[in-house]
């Protein structure tokens, strides 16, 4: 898949950035910069284009639209080749999104341009006059970058396009909440939403590889102010992926995968990164966080002694994360329950944890004879998050307040320690990881000294029990 605009990128508002528009949720798309009336958008990928939306009364309303006619067939808006604006004499509602083109490209594939000045005219003729589907190819040019929005054809916002990548050709949120869809903007992260990170389809990512280990978060990346912001929470492997927020510092997760990263994903190839499980509001959610700095700066260490809790009994709801635990969440603001703000259905409602997600624990406290378990999450949450001040810089997500939460015993499996009945790759990583950092080596990879020498050098007692009881003495099986 490639951008719909031609050249760099540059964009105003980032895919799950945060409060962006002053509605405190998370943005869907990415907002591609240019100049309206003049910047041609074109298909991201083959596929089918399924269905146009033009300007109507908010709320919904009588359809106008206006269309390209690229009479030079050379890809660029002359002048004379934009016409109406005309009545479809069909009745529409873009919730906002204006002048908006749906593609459908495979069967969990689909992406949307929103906020359009123009489509072009055999697609308008194709899917408005005829009602048929269009085919598109890769590049082919599908209409033009504008500011529509609701009934207004220009100046209804800055001049750009809402690009989306989704689950099903829809103008909505392909999964909904118990109050209906959403249209741009979600309450938590839009994955669960069922919308992509664009990037991971600009850059595929490597395959992860299965592993199971507790990390600690034991440095801060640059770019922020807040204190105790750790490290950023990427949407895939690498620097280039979308941002999801930040992790805090001195937090602990557990990382269920790794993968080596590879450019343009990550601004360097061969970087260790790890895949963290993320509390949502809608389903299950994961994020990728760095093992280092481009400089070599480790970002995190493996703490093999760490105990975790996996979730379990959801009920297909979820369980809601308190902040007290000796005291029980309420509806509305205020709650003792980590929560986001749904502006478009102008109520909060609570973050929760699915069956199979892991968190490290911290403390434990048992209550009228209930055992509650204290568990590290990230910093992507707000005590407040409708009133909170804060806002995704470009390029980048916020540093939110909440660092931690807790779960009855009922929620999750008992206690163990990570490193208890871990497969071979844990200690495998481990090692390598320990072994690099010691070895000074920029990215991981297969030790060059003998393992079994290394680890009477350089480890402690009770890493060469780990080592001697599950790796059995050799290294990498």
């Amino acid at each position: 898949m490639s951008p719909p605009v031609d050249g760099s990128l540059s964009w105003s508002n980032g895919y799950a950035a945060f409060n962006r528009a002053g509605n405190h949720m998370y943005h869907t798309g990415l907002d591609l910069v240019g100049v309206e009336g003049i910047t041609p958008i074109k298909a991201a990928e083959d596929g089918t284009v399924v269905r146009v939306v033009g300007l109507a009364p908010q709320g919904g309303g009588s359809e106008r639209l206006a269309t390209w006619d690229d009479k030079n067939t050379n890809q660029i808006v002359d002048p004379g080749e934009i016409s109406g604006l005309f009545s479809s004499e069909r009745s529409e509602n873009n919730h906002g999104l204006g002048i908006t083109i749906i593609v459908h490209h495979t069967s969990t594939v689909s992406t949307l341009y929103a906020h359009l000045y123009a489509v072009t005219e055999q697609i308008y003729e194709a899917v408005v006059v005829a009602g048929r589907a269009f085919p598109v190819s890769k590049g082919q040019p599908i209409g033009v970058l504008g500011s529509s929005v609701f009934n207004t054809y220009t100046g209804g916002t800055s001049p750009h396009i809402h690009f989306e990548v989704k689950e099903r050709p829809l103008l909505e949120s392909p999964r909904s909440d118990s109050s209906g869809p959403y249209w741009g903007y979600t309450p938590d992260l839009p994955d669960t939403y069922g919308y992509n990170d664009l990037f991971l389809h600009f850059y595929p990512p490597p395959s992860p590889t299965p592993t199971m280990v507790a990390l600690e978060v034991i440095n801060e990346e640059g770019g922020s102010s807040d204190p105790d912001r750790g490290i950023r929470i990427y949407a895939g492997p690498g620097v280039n992926y979308s941002v999801f927020g930040w992790t805090g510092l001195n937090q602990k997760f557990v990382a269920h995968a790794t993968a080596m990263s590879t450019t343009p994903g990550d601004s360097i190839p061969n970087r260790l990164w790890y895949r963290i499980d993320l509390p949502n509001r809608l389903g299950l959610a994961t994020g990728w966080i760095a093992s280092q700095t481009t400089n070599a700066t480790p970002l995190v260490q493996i703490d093999p002694f760490a105990t975790t809790v996996k979730v379990i009994n959801d009920g297909g709801v979820g369980w809601r994360l308190r902040l007290d635990p000796s005291l029980d969440c309420t509806g509305g603001f205020p709650s003792n329950c980590v929560q986001v703000w749904d502006n478009t259905y102008a109520q909060y409602r609570s973050v929760v944890v699915w069956n199979g997600l892991r968190f490290v624990t911290f403390a434990t406290q048992t209550i009228s004879a209930v055992l509650w378990y204290g568990v590290y999450i990230p910093k992507l949450y707000f005590h407040d998050p409708k009133t909170t001040s804060k806002l995704a810089p470009p390029q980048d997500n916020v540093v939110g307040e909440i660092e931690t939460a807790w779960l009855s015993e009922s929620a999750v499996s008992s206690s163990i320690a990570v490193g208890q009945g871990a497969p071979t790759t844990y200690i495998r990583d481990m090692f390598i990881a320990a072994y690099n950092a010691e070895a000074g080596a920029p990215t991981m990879g297969t030790p060059t000294t003998p393992v079994t020498s290394f680890v009477e050098d350089f480890y402690s007692p009770p890493i060469q029990l780990y080592y001697q009881q599950f790796n059995g003495g050799s290294y990498g099986e």
